[in-house]
């Protein structure tokens, strides 16, 4: 499982990053 994060989001912390799972993209509050 690969995660990406966003450089769309705000800073650390209070961003979310999106979790590549089988060709799907879903996210979680990191």
């Amino acid at each position: 499982m690969l995660t990406v994060q966003s450089a769309m989001l705000p800073e650390e912390g209070t961003c979310l990053y999106p979790v590549l799972a089988e060709g799907d993209v879903t996210w979680h509050d990191r």
